[in-house]
C-alpha cells in the first residue's frame, strides 16, 4: 500500500486533472512552484512519475474505498465544482501500470522485439513479392525499362 498523502498532495493532484499548475496556484493562493512540489512528492509516494498514472491510482484507491464502505459509495464522493464523469473517466481510461519486476519487463521487452521483427519481415516479403509481381507484368507487356533508375531498388 503507497503512503498516504497530505491533504494537500491530494488537492493540487486532483485539481490537476481540469487545471494548470499555474491555476491551481491561483486558486489555492501559493506559487506555481510550490504546486509542483505537492505534485511531485504525491507521485513519488504512489511510486509512478507521471501525474495521470497517479490519478489512476488515486481513482483506484477511491473505489476501493468506495466497495469496503457502501453508505459512502451511495453518497458519492463527487464534487460537481472541481470534477465531473467524463474527467474522471479520462483520468483512467487506457492506463495501466507496468510491471515493477525487472524479470518480466525484460519478458515484454523480449516479445515486443520479436513481434515487430516479425511484422517487418513479413511486410519486407510481401512487398518483395508485390515488386515481383509488377515486374513480370512489365516483362509480358514488354513495358520493362532497360535499366532500373538509380533510385529504385530491385529485390529478387
Amino acid at each position: 500500500m503507497p503512503t498516504a498523502l497530505t491533504p494537500r498532495q491530494e488537492e493540487c493532484l486532483r485539481l490537476t486533472r481540469l487545471l494548470t499548475d499555474r491555476e491551481i496556484a491561483a486558486q489555492l493562493g501559493v506559487s506555481e512552484p510550490t504546486v509542483k512540489k505537492h505534485v511531485l512528492e504525491a507521485c513519488q509516494r504512489l511510486g509512478v512519475n507521471r501525474r495521470k498514472a497517479a490519478l489512476a491510482i488515486l481513482e483506484d484507491l477511491d473505489a476501493e474505498a468506495r466497495v469496503s464502505d457502501p453508505v459512502a459509495g451511495v453518497s458519492g464522493t463527487l464534487d460537481p465544482s472541481t470534477e465531473s464523469l467524463s474527467s474522471i473517466a479520462d483520468g483512467r481510461l487506457g492506463y495501466r501500470p507496468p510491471p515493477r519486476d525487472p524479470l518480466v519487463r525484460a519478458v515484454m521487452i523480449a516479445v515486443a522485439t520479436v513481434v515487430c521483427a516479425v511484422l517487418v519481415t513479413t511486410l519486407t516479403g510481401l512487398v518483395a513479392s508485390q515488386h515481383r509481381q509488377v515486374r513480370s507484368i512489365e516483362a509480358a507487356l514488354g513495358t520493362l525499362p532497360d535499366s532500373p533508375s538509380p533510385s529504385v531498388t530491385v529485390f529478387r
